[in-house]
């Protein structure tokens, strides 16, 4: 018998042949790191869309596509990390050859929760082409302030 929660995912997505179809194979990606140190340091790398909706990028992180009827995500994790990212984009996009993300996930190990803008396209760009693209780092990233977490935590403990 399926899981409970099986069965409330399969009702929240759904196969979607054609944008499958458009979306498999090889993609470039684009963004910022999350720890951003000059100006041209803009993340390049491979994605790919494999069989059986699993995506991995060139850095061995691997996970799985979910599509929806006007958005699709995607969920991965790190090979050396317990955490989880999630990617959503817009279905129509694809069609484009170019794909607007954001991206949800706690980064390099840390408790620094972030929620970032990048893209995926087939042509190749250069560092300076993506950083156009792009805009301003401070324009695509979001970085939760500790100080948040601090004070959640603060109004939890028990005086």
């Amino acid at each position: 018998m399926p899981h409970k929660q099986s069965l409330a995912i399969e009702k929240l997505f759904q196969e979607n042949r054609r944008l499958w179809d458009n979306l498999k194979g090889e993609w470039n990606t684009y963004l910022y790191p999350s720890v951003y140190k000059k100006e041209s340091d803009i993340h390049l790398f491979k994605t790919y869309f494999k069989d059986d909706y699993e995506v991995i990028d060139y850095h061995e992180n691997r996970g799985r596509l979910f599509m929806g009827e006007n958005q699709s995500l995607i969920v991965k994790k790190t090979p050396n990390e317990k955490n989880f990212s999630v990617i959503v984009f817009q279905n129509i996009e694809v069609t484009y050859q170019i794909i607007k993300f954001a991206i949800i996930s706690i980064q390099n190990g840390t408790n620094k929760e972030m929620m970032q803008y990048g893209f995926y396209s087939r042509k190749e760009y250069s560092q300076q082409e993506a950083k156009e693209i792009l805009g301003d780092v401070e324009s695509v990233q979001l970085k939760l302030d500790m100080g948040f977490s601090q004070r959640i935590l603060d109004e939890f403990v028990v005086k």
